[in-house]
């Protein structure tokens, strides 16, 4: 199958959407001392809270994570449903993240995330948003 016609049909086939769902991590907000005078069982405003840890602000930690292995798993699994898309070979190497993440080829919090599948040999990325949603 040519390049371009495998960029069609991943086109054509795949829904702009893709949800995953992950258990979320739930952590006890570790009690962390502001200062060797201040009791640690005393209340400290929310901005000061904020800035003990701003790296995680918003971010919410998943058990597992969401990798291009798993992408594209779930993907072959979409195209097998039709006779055409079955013949478009996908690997995790043909999925990439586009925002840059911790590690290159996984995600390991809930979100929102745009990826590019690029057929082999092909110039043009089918760009795609995946979901990471929480499981009940």
């Amino acid at each position: 199958m040519q390049p371009e016609q495998a960029t069609s049909i991943l086109e054509g086939l795949l829904p702009q959407n893709i949800d995953f769902y992950r258990t979320p991590i739930t952590v006890a907000v570790p009690t962390k001392r502001v200062s060797p005078s201040i009791p640690v069982t005393s209340n400290i405003s929310a901005a000061a809270a904020q800035g003990m840890e701003p790296e995680k602000a918003g971010k919410t930690s998943i058990y597992g994570s969401v990798s291009t292995s798993d992408i594209a798993a779930n993907l072959k699994a979409l195209l097998a449903e039709d006779e055409q898309g079955a013949r478009v070979l996908l690997a995790p190497e043909d999925v990439s993240y586009v925002e840059e993440t911790n590690d290159k080829d996984r995600v390991k919090h809930l979100g929102v995330f745009e990826i590019d599948i690029r057929a082999k040999g092909a110039s043009e990325a089918v760009r795609r948003t995946i979901r990471v949603n929480a499981q009940d």
